[in-house]
Protein backbone atom coordinates (compact mmCIF):
# COMPACT_ATOMS: atom_id res chain seq x y z
CA UNK A 1 0.00 0.00 0.00
CA UNK A 2 0.67 3.67 -0.55
CA UNK A 3 0.58 6.04 2.74
CA UNK A 4 1.45 8.80 3.71
CA UNK A 5 2.11 9.84 7.33
CA UNK A 6 0.88 13.64 8.08
CA UNK A 7 2.87 15.11 11.53
CA UNK A 8 4.60 18.18 12.81
CA UNK A 9 6.72 15.85 15.29
CA UNK A 10 9.13 13.47 13.71
CA UNK A 11 12.99 12.76 14.49
CA UNK A 12 15.60 14.20 14.81
CA UNK A 13 13.05 15.74 16.89
CA UNK A 14 13.75 14.84 20.58
CA UNK A 15 9.98 14.69 21.60
CA UNK A 16 8.18 11.84 22.76
CA UNK A 17 5.57 12.91 20.19
CA UNK A 18 7.90 12.03 17.55
CA UNK A 19 8.26 8.26 18.58
CA UNK A 20 4.66 7.48 17.63
CA UNK A 21 5.17 8.58 13.68
CA UNK A 22 8.41 7.09 13.29
CA UNK A 23 7.29 3.81 14.52
CA UNK A 24 4.39 3.84 12.25
CA UNK A 25 7.34 4.37 9.25
CA UNK A 26 9.71 2.27 10.57
CA UNK A 27 7.90 -0.62 10.61
CA UNK A 28 5.04 -0.41 7.96
CA UNK A 29 7.83 0.33 5.43
CA UNK A 30 9.81 -2.72 6.90
CA UNK A 31 6.39 -4.93 5.85
CA UNK A 32 6.98 -3.97 2.10
CA UNK A 33 4.65 -0.67 2.24
CA UNK A 34 5.43 2.62 0.02
CA UNK A 35 5.38 4.92 3.24
CA UNK A 36 6.21 9.04 3.00
CA UNK A 37 6.30 11.27 6.03
CA UNK A 38 4.85 14.81 5.45
CA UNK A 39 6.17 17.12 8.13
CA UNK A 40 7.60 20.45 9.61
CA UNK A 41 11.20 21.43 8.24
CA UNK A 42 13.90 20.15 11.39
CA UNK A 43 16.31 22.68 12.71
CA UNK A 44 20.07 21.69 13.74
CA UNK A 45 19.73 21.74 17.37
CA UNK A 46 22.11 20.44 20.27
CA UNK A 47 19.00 17.89 21.63
CA UNK A 48 18.43 16.40 18.42
CA UNK A 49 18.29 12.77 18.11
CA UNK A 50 19.00 11.42 14.60
CA UNK A 51 17.04 8.40 13.68
CA UNK A 52 17.58 6.16 10.11
CA UNK A 53 15.23 6.93 7.44
CA UNK A 54 15.68 3.64 6.48
CA UNK A 55 13.33 2.71 3.67
CA UNK A 56 10.95 5.35 3.73
CA UNK A 57 10.59 9.41 2.42
CA UNK A 58 10.42 11.66 4.70
CA UNK A 59 9.27 15.31 2.93
CA UNK A 60 10.03 18.05 5.39
CA UNK A 61 7.80 21.47 4.72
CA UNK A 62 8.93 24.62 6.01
CA UNK A 63 6.72 26.71 8.39
CA UNK A 64 6.15 30.06 6.46
CA UNK A 65 6.65 33.21 8.06
CA UNK A 66 8.60 31.72 10.94
CA UNK A 67 12.14 33.02 9.73
CA UNK A 68 10.77 36.45 9.88
CA UNK A 69 9.54 36.20 13.46
CA UNK A 70 12.69 35.01 14.58
CA UNK A 71 14.15 37.51 12.94
CA UNK A 72 11.62 40.09 14.71
CA UNK A 73 11.78 38.90 17.93
CA UNK A 74 15.88 39.08 18.10
CA UNK A 75 15.73 43.02 16.19
CA UNK A 76 13.36 43.84 19.12
CA UNK A 77 16.44 42.86 21.81
CA UNK A 78 18.52 44.82 19.54
CA UNK A 79 19.98 41.58 18.09
CA UNK A 80 20.32 40.23 14.86
CA UNK A 81 19.39 36.87 14.60
CA UNK A 82 22.02 34.58 14.19
CA UNK A 83 19.81 31.18 14.23
CA UNK A 84 19.27 29.32 10.93
CA UNK A 85 15.88 29.48 9.03
CA UNK A 86 13.17 26.74 9.63
CA UNK A 87 10.20 25.54 10.97
CA UNK A 88 9.33 26.20 14.74
CA UNK A 89 8.81 29.58 16.92
CA UNK A 90 11.70 28.18 19.38
CA UNK A 91 12.68 31.75 19.90
CA UNK A 92 8.64 32.19 21.43
CA UNK A 93 9.39 29.33 24.22
CA UNK A 94 13.50 30.60 24.91
CA UNK A 95 14.99 32.03 27.43
CA UNK A 96 17.03 34.07 25.38
CA UNK A 97 14.44 36.48 24.86
CA UNK A 98 14.66 38.39 28.33
CA UNK A 99 11.62 38.57 30.46
CA UNK A 100 11.39 41.70 30.29
CA UNK A 101 10.44 41.88 26.46
CA UNK A 102 6.70 42.39 26.02
CA UNK A 103 6.19 40.50 23.20
CA UNK A 104 7.75 37.28 25.08
CA UNK A 105 5.53 38.29 28.18
CA UNK A 106 2.11 37.96 25.71
CA UNK A 107 3.07 35.20 23.97
CA UNK A 108 4.20 33.45 27.10
CA UNK A 109 1.03 34.51 28.52
CA UNK A 110 -1.35 33.42 25.84
CA UNK A 111 0.26 30.10 25.40
CA UNK A 112 0.60 28.65 28.83
CA UNK A 113 -3.57 29.81 29.95
CA UNK A 114 -4.73 28.83 26.64
CA UNK A 115 -2.43 26.67 24.56
CA UNK A 116 -2.54 29.29 20.95
CA UNK A 117 0.98 29.02 19.19
CA UNK A 118 1.86 25.78 21.37
CA UNK A 119 0.58 22.64 18.76
CA UNK A 120 -2.48 23.36 21.02
CA UNK A 121 -5.26 25.54 20.48
CA UNK A 122 -6.44 27.97 16.87
CA UNK A 123 -4.73 29.85 16.09
CA UNK A 124 -1.38 28.02 15.82
CA UNK A 125 1.54 28.58 13.50
CA UNK A 126 1.29 25.07 12.22
CA UNK A 127 -1.98 26.44 9.86
CA UNK A 128 0.21 27.91 7.42
CA UNK A 129 2.17 25.08 7.20
CA UNK A 130 -0.69 22.56 6.75
CA UNK A 131 -1.94 25.28 3.47
CA UNK A 132 1.77 25.09 2.57
CA UNK A 133 1.83 21.23 2.87
CA UNK A 134 -0.89 20.31 0.53
CA UNK A 135 0.88 21.74 -2.55
CA UNK A 136 3.90 19.43 -1.66
CA UNK A 137 1.63 16.52 -1.99
CA UNK A 138 -1.66 17.01 -3.84
CA UNK A 139 -0.83 15.91 -6.98
CA UNK A 140 -0.67 12.59 -5.74
CA UNK A 141 -2.59 9.62 -4.87
CA UNK A 142 -2.71 7.61 -1.65
CA UNK A 143 -4.25 4.43 -0.58
CA UNK A 144 -3.85 5.51 3.41
CA UNK A 145 -3.54 8.56 5.22
CA UNK A 146 -2.62 8.70 8.81
CA UNK A 147 -2.35 12.55 10.36
CA UNK A 148 -1.84 12.63 13.62
CA UNK A 149 -2.21 15.42 15.70
CA UNK A 150 -1.46 18.04 17.92
CA UNK A 151 -0.84 20.20 15.94
CA UNK A 152 -4.47 19.73 14.75
CA UNK A 153 -3.22 21.14 11.66
CA UNK A 154 -2.04 17.62 10.40
CA UNK A 155 -5.75 16.69 10.04
CA UNK A 156 -6.64 19.84 8.22
CA UNK A 157 -3.80 18.36 5.54
CA UNK A 158 -5.51 14.70 5.94
CA UNK A 159 -9.27 16.04 5.69
CA UNK A 160 -8.91 17.87 2.51
CA UNK A 161 -6.95 15.41 0.60
CA UNK A 162 -9.75 12.92 1.98
CA UNK A 163 -12.51 15.46 -0.07
CA UNK A 164 -10.31 16.00 -2.68
CA UNK A 165 -10.48 12.00 -3.50
CA UNK A 166 -6.52 11.87 -2.52
CA UNK A 167 -6.87 9.27 -0.52
CA UNK A 168 -9.36 5.96 0.17
CA UNK A 169 -9.19 5.41 3.80
CA UNK A 170 -8.19 8.39 6.02
CA UNK A 171 -7.10 8.20 9.96
CA UNK A 172 -6.88 11.05 12.49
CA UNK A 173 -4.99 10.19 15.47
CA UNK A 174 -5.52 12.12 18.29
CA UNK A 175 -2.17 12.04 20.79
CA UNK A 176 -3.76 14.46 23.05
CA UNK A 177 -7.76 15.80 22.52
CA UNK A 178 -8.65 18.72 20.68
CA UNK A 179 -11.27 21.01 22.27
CA UNK A 180 -11.20 18.45 25.50
CA UNK A 181 -7.76 19.45 25.90
CA UNK A 182 -7.21 18.84 29.69
CA UNK A 183 -4.46 21.75 29.98
CA UNK A 184 -5.25 24.82 27.48
CA UNK A 185 -9.18 25.95 27.22
CA UNK A 186 -8.28 27.68 24.09
CA UNK A 187 -9.50 31.29 23.76
CA UNK A 188 -13.29 31.41 24.26
CA UNK A 189 -14.41 33.03 21.08
CA UNK A 190 -12.77 30.78 18.98
CA UNK A 191 -13.94 27.46 20.51
CA UNK A 192 -17.09 26.55 18.50
CA UNK A 193 -15.03 27.24 15.34
CA UNK A 194 -12.62 24.22 16.85
CA UNK A 195 -15.48 22.13 17.53
CA UNK A 196 -16.96 22.75 13.71
CA UNK A 197 -13.07 21.90 12.50
CA UNK A 198 -13.26 18.85 14.83
CA UNK A 199 -16.43 18.17 13.82
CA UNK A 200 -15.86 17.96 10.23
CA UNK A 201 -12.66 16.03 10.70
CA UNK A 202 -14.66 13.62 12.65
CA UNK A 203 -17.20 12.84 10.08
CA UNK A 204 -14.94 12.10 7.24
CA UNK A 205 -13.23 10.00 8.69
CA UNK A 206 -12.89 5.98 8.36
CA UNK A 207 -10.96 5.70 11.46
CA UNK A 208 -10.25 7.92 14.77
CA UNK A 209 -7.59 6.73 17.11
CA UNK A 210 -6.16 7.93 20.39
CA UNK A 211 -3.75 6.87 23.51
CA UNK A 212 -6.27 5.64 25.80
CA UNK A 213 -9.46 4.05 26.09
CA UNK A 214 -10.68 6.52 29.04
CA UNK A 215 -10.03 9.56 25.32
CA UNK A 216 -11.49 6.99 23.67
CA UNK A 217 -14.71 6.71 25.74
CA UNK A 218 -15.10 10.77 25.93
CA UNK A 219 -14.48 10.85 21.23
CA UNK A 220 -16.90 8.00 20.93
CA UNK A 221 -19.08 10.58 22.40
CA UNK A 222 -19.06 12.78 19.50
CA UNK A 223 -17.53 10.08 16.93
CA UNK A 224 -19.35 6.83 17.76
CA UNK A 225 -17.88 3.49 17.31
CA UNK A 226 -14.91 4.56 14.73
CA UNK A 227 -12.89 5.50 17.70
CA UNK A 228 -10.16 3.32 18.80
CA UNK A 229 -7.28 2.99 20.59
CA UNK A 230 -3.74 2.92 19.84
CA UNK A 231 -1.03 3.12 22.52
CA UNK A 232 2.02 4.90 22.40
CA UNK A 233 3.80 1.84 23.57
CA UNK A 234 7.97 1.28 23.44
CA UNK A 235 10.25 0.29 20.94
CA UNK A 236 12.52 -2.59 22.59
CA UNK A 237 14.91 -1.79 19.16
CA UNK A 238 15.56 1.49 20.69
CA UNK A 239 17.79 -0.61 23.42
CA UNK A 240 19.76 -2.54 21.71
CA UNK A 241 22.67 0.27 20.98
CA UNK A 242 22.47 1.39 24.14
CA UNK A 243 26.43 2.00 26.10
CA UNK A 244 26.55 -0.98 28.27
CA UNK A 245 28.60 1.41 30.75
CA UNK A 246 26.12 2.63 33.78
CA UNK A 247 25.59 6.57 33.20
CA UNK A 248 25.45 7.11 37.00
CA UNK A 249 28.85 6.40 38.92
CA UNK A 250 28.81 3.45 41.64
CA UNK A 251 29.06 5.58 44.36
CA UNK A 252 25.85 4.01 46.66
CA UNK A 253 23.72 6.75 46.08
CA UNK A 254 19.95 5.38 45.34
CA UNK A 255 18.74 8.10 42.06
CA UNK A 256 15.23 8.20 41.95
CA UNK A 257 15.02 9.49 37.68
CA UNK A 258 12.25 11.68 35.96
CA UNK A 259 12.80 12.23 32.45
CA UNK A 260 10.33 14.51 30.89
CA UNK A 261 8.02 17.92 30.92
CA UNK A 262 6.80 19.34 33.63
CA UNK A 263 3.74 21.96 33.25
CA UNK A 264 3.10 24.41 36.16
CA UNK A 265 0.64 23.06 38.99
CA UNK A 266 0.11 19.69 37.14
CA UNK A 267 2.75 17.43 36.79
CA UNK A 268 3.86 18.36 40.30
CA UNK A 269 6.89 16.21 42.56
CA UNK A 270 5.95 18.47 45.52
CA UNK A 271 4.36 15.31 47.52
CA UNK A 272 7.99 13.18 47.06
CA UNK A 273 9.65 16.50 48.00
CA UNK A 274 7.79 17.11 51.31
CA UNK A 275 8.14 12.98 51.78
CA UNK A 276 11.84 13.73 51.75
CA UNK A 277 11.76 16.51 53.49
CA UNK A 278 10.18 14.42 56.49
CA UNK A 279 13.04 11.76 56.67
CA UNK A 280 15.50 14.38 56.48
CA UNK A 281 14.44 16.12 59.26
CA UNK A 282 13.98 12.95 61.36
CA UNK A 283 17.74 11.96 60.18
CA UNK A 284 16.92 8.92 58.63
CA UNK A 285 18.28 10.30 54.98
CA UNK A 286 21.23 12.48 54.03
CA UNK A 287 22.03 13.78 50.45
CA UNK A 288 24.48 11.11 50.22
CA UNK A 289 22.09 8.43 50.07
CA UNK A 290 19.37 9.62 48.07
CA UNK A 291 19.28 11.90 44.77
CA UNK A 292 16.13 13.04 42.24
CA UNK A 293 17.43 13.19 39.39
CA UNK A 294 15.60 15.49 36.58
CA UNK A 295 16.34 15.71 33.35
CA UNK A 296 13.68 17.33 30.16
CA UNK A 297 12.48 20.80 28.81
CA UNK A 298 11.19 22.53 31.84
CA UNK A 299 12.41 20.06 34.50
CA UNK A 300 14.06 22.36 36.31
CA UNK A 301 12.35 22.36 40.24
CA UNK A 302 15.37 23.93 41.98
CA UNK A 303 13.12 26.49 42.90
CA UNK A 304 10.94 24.32 44.35
CA UNK A 305 13.36 22.26 45.96
CA UNK A 306 14.78 25.16 47.76
CA UNK A 307 11.03 26.46 49.12
CA UNK A 308 10.77 22.83 50.63
CA UNK A 309 14.11 22.66 51.86
CA UNK A 310 15.87 19.85 49.80
CA UNK A 311 17.96 21.47 47.28
CA UNK A 312 20.58 19.20 48.20
CA UNK A 313 19.15 16.09 47.16
CA UNK A 314 17.98 17.68 43.73
CA UNK A 315 19.72 17.81 40.60
CA UNK A 316 18.70 19.33 37.26
CA UNK A 317 20.52 16.95 34.28
CA UNK A 318 19.11 19.45 31.56
CA UNK A 319 17.21 18.49 28.39
CA UNK A 320 19.32 15.18 27.71
CA UNK A 321 19.25 13.43 24.12
CA UNK A 322 17.34 10.87 23.98
CA UNK A 323 20.02 8.09 23.86
CA UNK A 324 21.22 9.16 27.80
CA UNK A 325 17.09 9.60 28.71
CA UNK A 326 17.26 5.72 27.82
CA UNK A 327 20.03 5.03 29.77
CA UNK A 328 19.15 6.91 32.86
CA UNK A 329 16.17 4.87 32.88
CA UNK A 330 17.74 1.81 32.32
CA UNK A 331 20.33 2.81 34.88
CA UNK A 332 17.83 4.51 38.09
CA UNK A 333 16.87 3.05 41.36
CA UNK A 334 13.52 4.13 40.92
CA UNK A 335 11.67 6.35 38.05
CA UNK A 336 9.15 9.21 39.21
CA UNK A 337 5.70 9.21 37.19
CA UNK A 338 4.24 12.37 37.39
CA UNK A 339 0.60 13.54 36.22
CA UNK A 340 -2.35 14.97 38.05
CA UNK A 341 -5.99 14.08 38.36
CA UNK A 342 -8.69 16.01 37.52
CA UNK A 343 -11.61 15.66 34.55
CA UNK A 344 -10.17 14.16 31.77
CA UNK A 345 -7.18 13.32 32.67
CA UNK A 346 -7.41 10.14 33.76
CA UNK A 347 -7.25 8.86 30.23
CA UNK A 348 -3.23 10.26 29.65
CA UNK A 349 -0.97 7.90 29.61
CA UNK A 350 2.20 8.88 27.77
CA UNK A 351 4.95 7.12 26.04
CA UNK A 352 7.25 7.95 28.83
CA UNK A 353 5.42 5.56 30.93
CA UNK A 354 5.86 2.43 28.35
CA UNK A 355 9.37 3.12 28.43
CA UNK A 356 9.68 3.24 32.11
CA UNK A 357 7.33 0.00 32.29
CA UNK A 358 10.03 -1.97 29.55
CA UNK A 359 13.12 -0.69 31.35
CA UNK A 360 11.52 -2.77 34.29
CA UNK A 361 12.95 0.18 37.03
CA UNK A 362 10.73 0.68 39.70
CA UNK A 363 8.25 3.18 39.15
CA UNK A 364 7.12 5.74 41.68
CA UNK A 365 3.77 7.53 40.50
CA UNK A 366 2.90 10.86 42.43
CA UNK A 367 -0.40 12.84 41.59
CA UNK A 368 -2.41 9.65 40.09
CA UNK A 369 -4.63 6.92 42.27
CA UNK A 370 -4.03 3.44 40.98
CA UNK A 371 -8.00 4.21 39.49
CA UNK A 372 -6.49 6.14 36.87
CA UNK A 373 -5.66 4.46 33.30
CA UNK A 374 -1.61 5.11 33.87
CA UNK A 375 -2.04 3.82 37.76
CA UNK A 376 -4.12 0.71 36.58
CA UNK A 377 -1.24 -0.34 34.14
CA UNK A 378 1.84 0.87 36.63
CA UNK A 379 0.21 -1.56 39.43
CA UNK A 380 -1.26 -4.65 37.13
CA UNK A 381 2.06 -4.79 35.56
CA UNK A 382 3.74 -4.91 39.05
CA UNK A 383 6.53 -2.27 37.97
CA UNK A 384 5.19 0.40 40.56
CA UNK A 385 2.62 2.04 42.60
CA UNK A 386 0.52 5.29 42.16
CA UNK A 387 0.87 7.24 45.52
CA UNK A 388 -1.32 9.85 45.02
CA UNK A 389 -0.61 13.16 47.00
CA UNK A 390 0.04 10.88 50.18
CA UNK A 391 3.48 12.42 51.99
CA UNK A 392 3.55 9.84 54.57
CA UNK A 393 2.91 6.59 52.42
CA UNK A 394 5.86 8.00 50.08
CA UNK A 395 8.09 9.01 52.87
CA UNK A 396 7.17 5.47 54.26
CA UNK A 397 7.66 3.53 51.07
CA UNK A 398 10.84 5.53 50.18
CA UNK A 399 12.65 4.56 53.67
CA UNK A 400 12.10 1.10 52.59
CA UNK A 401 13.20 1.37 49.45
CA UNK A 402 16.36 2.46 50.63
CA UNK A 403 16.81 -0.47 53.33
CA UNK A 404 16.05 -3.08 50.86
CA UNK A 405 17.37 -2.03 47.25
CA UNK A 406 14.22 -0.87 45.00
CA UNK A 407 16.17 -3.15 42.47
CA UNK A 408 15.56 -6.24 44.48
CA UNK A 409 11.90 -5.53 44.10
CA UNK A 410 11.86 -5.72 40.08
CA UNK A 411 9.38 -8.56 40.05
CA UNK A 412 10.34 -10.99 37.10
CA UNK A 413 8.02 -11.12 33.70
CA UNK A 414 6.46 -14.50 34.57
CA UNK A 415 5.14 -13.29 37.55
CA UNK A 416 3.57 -10.29 35.72
CA UNK A 417 -0.11 -9.74 35.96
CA UNK A 418 -0.28 -7.24 32.88
CA UNK A 419 1.62 -8.86 30.09
CA UNK A 420 3.25 -5.32 28.74
CA UNK A 421 4.72 -7.16 25.23
CA UNK A 422 0.85 -6.06 23.59
CA UNK A 423 2.12 -2.82 24.21
CA UNK A 424 5.13 -2.55 22.30
CA UNK A 425 5.05 -0.13 19.02
CA UNK A 426 5.67 -2.84 16.41
CA UNK A 427 2.24 -4.80 17.82
CA UNK A 428 0.29 -0.99 17.84
CA UNK A 429 1.73 -0.51 14.11
CA UNK A 430 0.54 -3.43 12.98
CA UNK A 431 -3.02 -3.15 15.06
CA UNK A 432 -3.45 0.77 13.72
CA UNK A 433 -2.86 -0.39 10.12
CA UNK A 434 -5.52 -3.41 10.37
CA UNK A 435 -8.22 -0.96 11.44
CA UNK A 436 -7.74 1.84 9.13
CA UNK A 437 -6.97 -0.70 5.99
CA UNK A 438 -10.02 -2.47 6.99
CA UNK A 439 -12.79 0.35 7.51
Amino acid sequence: MKILIVTAYFPPQNSIASLRPYSWAKYWSRWGHDVTVLTTLKLPHPSNSPMPYTGFRVLEVPVPGVSAIRSALRKLDGRESSLPVGGDLAPLQSSSLPSSNPLRRLTTTLRLRYGIFASCRMPDHHDLWALRSLLAVSAQKWDVIISTGGPYSTHLVGYILKRRGNTGRWGVDWRDLWTDNHIYPGLPLVRMVERYAEHKFHQHADVITTISEPLAAKLRLKAGNKVKVIYNGFDPEDYENLPVARIFPEDGVFRIVYTGTLYPGKRDPTPLLRAIKILDEQGKISPRQLQVVMAGANADVSDMAQREGVSAYVHYAGFVPRQDALRMQRDADALLFLEFEAPGVEGILTGKLFEYLFVQTPIIAVGISKDSAAGQIIENSGRGRAYGKDIQKLADELLQMLKTGARSQREQPGELHLDIRQFSRAAQAERLLALVSSA
